[in-house]
């Protein structure tokens, strides 16, 4: 079986949609605030999906996953796929991302990163500089019924009376904006924290703007993460998706 090697992303996306025969499309990148972190996101086809691509791409399919659905091995070799471009991108040789015990992706001890997927959509962003930690999410913009159930379990008093039909997003893409930015901030946090804590743990400072948000602290999580502690948030808000990035240096 043919490999193909994942080339870096300069002048890329068209490589790599035709070496994933058409699997992985409309591939962009941007650098974070922090010049050694880089995001990358694309769209992910399951009707050009195939297990051949593991092979093909010589990206390792884990024991724990053999058994998963199509959809499952999909979105694993979608992020896979970016996280190896992004590490690339940044010098580094090609490794295999493999799962951890607790389910994140174990990263190389050159780097940090995260990765997100959702209904045809991922993320991955990668750090070169492991004194960071980092965080992204990716989310399709919830539907009514789901806007109901957040403004129920993820989204508190304050962040409601914030909300604003009339400002630049309707109230399901600031619902999902909200509840994005909440699932980066803990997976920024956790490798500090090592602890779960819930979507009322912290909450927006203002109103979003401008591709910018701020996250405070409720409650303290750790002597290092107190209450009130504020945790700037990237995001970039289309018609059908939400996705929310952060890069912090560990305390």
């Amino acid at each position: 079986m043919m490999h193909v090697k994942v080339p870096q992303l300069s002048g890329a996306p068209t490589c790599l949609r035709d070496a994933t025969r058409g699997f992985v499309t409309d591939i962009s990148r941007q650098y974070t605030s922090l010049p050694e972190a880089l995001l990358l996101t694309c769209r992910y086809h399951l009707e050009c999906y195939s297990h051949a691509l593991y092979n093909i791409l010589d990206i390792q399919l884990p024991d724990q996953l053999r058994s998963a659905v199509s959809k499952r091995k999909a979105e694993f070799l979608a992020g896979r796929l970016l996280a190896r471009a992004a590490l690339a991108e940044q010098g580094f040789p090609a490794v295999d991302i493999p799962i951890g015990s607790g389910g994140a992706p174990v990263w190389p001890a050159t780097s940090a990163g995260s990765i997100s997927h959702t209904e045809g959509m991922c993320a991955c962003l990668v750090a070169s500089d492991t004194s960071c930690s980092v965080g992204v999410d990716v989310e399709r913009v919830a539907s009514e019924k789901q806007v109901a159930a957040l403004m129920v379990n993820c989204i508190s008093e304050k962040e409601r009376t914030l909300m604003d039909p009339r400002a630049d997003m309707t109230i399901p893409q600031y619902a999902t904006l909200v509840f994005s930015a909440k699932e980066t901030l803990f997976k920024l946090l956790y490798p500090d924290v090592r602890q779960h804590f819930d979507f009322f743990s912290a909450e927006l400072c203002a109103l979003p703007k401008d591709g910018h948000l701020q996250l405070g602290l409720t409650r303290n999580l750790s002597s290092a993460y107190a209450k009130n502690t504020s945790f700037n948030i990237r995001y970039q808000v289309t018609t059908d998706t939400v996705t929310t990035w952060s890069v912090a240096r560990l305390s």
